[in-house]
């Protein structure tokens, strides 16, 4: 099983100590270009165990023209992923349908008055920039696949001080098709990317998970916060000196100060590394999740969201 030796297995606020949901499986069903021969097996067991070595963008192969020459090639091709398959633990697997299948409304709380409380459709709204609008791609796809009703919104943002009103979560509440029932937060890509310091990233992050408190107290948001996703080695994260600062050493400074915080105000910590990290280097465009790896972290998130009453 592969895995960054940066990688450390969290824990989530209100779930004591969530278990691996589940591994990625090699299946040779979808390996390409196999042998129809006497020795499948073999040819097959001898790919299985072929170490899966780092994707990366060397320099001066960013382009079409330069992205097939041969050097190139090697180092940036994809389709050593496509035998994979992220399998959740069958116990797992079950309680996740479950909730989404009996998860179609949630208490909601209106603005100004805290006594009165009326059940909504429940709404799922994912606050972020491209990885979010890549993960409401999946998690609709997924609760399609799971005929579940629950909804998905798209609430922009960039940066943690795009939180720090509250007018940020009352709009959630009153301007969207469906009123925001549960929020769930993922902003470190754009502040690694210039790169927005480790004690300054805490405290833009501290100051919006308090305004968010606040929101989950007066009207009645379920509040979430993920992990924040890795991003492959492109030619702009390997430079030097970077032109980009969104490489594993930031991702995991960012989510260890986003789960320390979460732990501090008692906000669940949607940590999916689990999942995310073992094909972290498998974005196709160098930045947003691989599809397979998108949707089985979308299946894991809703369904914690849905199990998670906080």
């Amino acid at each position: 099983q592969r895995s960054l030796t940066t990688i450390m297995k969290r824990t989530c606020a209100g779930d004591a100590r969530a278990p691996i949901p589940g591994y990625w499986k090699w299946n040779v069903t979808k390996e390409p270009n196999k042998l129809k021969d006497d020795s499948t097996n073999n040819s097959q067991q001898q790919e299985e165990e072929k170490p899966l070595f780092t994707r990366y963008q060397p320099l001066l192969c960013r382009g079409h023209e330069n992205n097939t020459l041969p050097r190139c090639m090697d180092k940036m091709e994809i389709t050593r992923y496509e035998p994979y398959q992220f399998e959740f633990h069958p116990e797992v697997k079950s309680r996740i349908e479950t909730s989404l299948a009996s998860s179609s409304l949630s208490p909601i709380t209106d603005i100004g008055n805290a006594t009165n409380v009326a059940m909504a459709k429940t709404t799922v709204c994912v606050v972020g920039w491209s990885h979010a609008r890549h993960m409401i791609g999946s998690m609709r796809n997924i609760l399609q696949s799971q005929k579940s009703n629950i909804q998905i919104n798209w609430v922009k943002a960039k940066f943690p001080n795009q939180l720090h009103d509250i007018d940020f979560f009352n709009g959630m509440h009153k301007n969207y098709p469906n009123i925001c029932t549960h929020v769930l937060i993922g902003l470190g890509q754009w502040p690694a990317s210039k790169p927005l310091l480790f004690d300054q990233y805490e405290r833009h992050i501290e100051k919006a998970m308090m305004v968010a408190v606040q929101a989950r107290k007066e009207i009645g948001l379920q509040i979430f916060f993920r992990s924040i996703h890795y991003n492959p080695m492109g030619d702009v994260y390997s430079s030097c000196p970077p032109k980009d600062w969104r490489y594993p050493p930031v991702i995991d400074g960012y989510n260890s100060i986003i789960q320390s915080l979460c732990d501090q105000y008692n906000v669940p910590f949607l940590d999916t590394n689990a999942i995310v990290g073992p094909m972290w280097d498998s974005g196709n465009d160098w930045c947003h999740l691989h599809q397979q790896v998108g949707l089985s972290e979308a299946f894991y998130l809703l369904g914690q969201m849905m199990m998670l009453d906080i």
